[in-house]
């Protein structure tokens, strides 16, 4: 369990391009055997496991980068879910994007 520092420490970490971006999972569970075993027991997607080793080789202890990947679900998912509703809005009232910006531009001055 996180506590709430480390949970906005996991959160202000962003993934970049660095040396293990393009790694695979087996190559990535040959370099971190343990941590991949670890991981493993924790995590049941494949792709899952590799972007948690990434995090590991990159200085996550294995806790921490099964929360951050985690994390990061949760967060695409909530992005996800909010495009969604926007656009089912959209369609709903028959509005463009910009409509609706300009809608709530004018109900925020109000």
């Amino acid at each position: 369990m996180l506590d709430p520092i480390e949970e906005l420490e996991l959160q202000s970490l962003r993934s970049g391009f660095d040396e293990y971006s393009n790694h695979k999972l087996s190559e990535l569970t040959a370099l971190r055997p343990q941590e991949a075993v670890e991981i493993t027991a924790q995590l049941t997607d494949p792709e899952d496991q590799r972007l948690a080793l990434k995090w590991v080789m990159r200085g996550l202890n294995v806790e921490m980068a099964v929360a951050k990947v985690g994390m990061n679900k949760k967060m695409e998912t909530a992005i996800r879910d909010k495009r969604r509703a926007q656009k089912e809005l959209r369609e709903s009232l028959g509005m463009t994007d910009e409509e609706i910006a300009e809608m709530k531009h004018h109900l925020k001055g109000k």
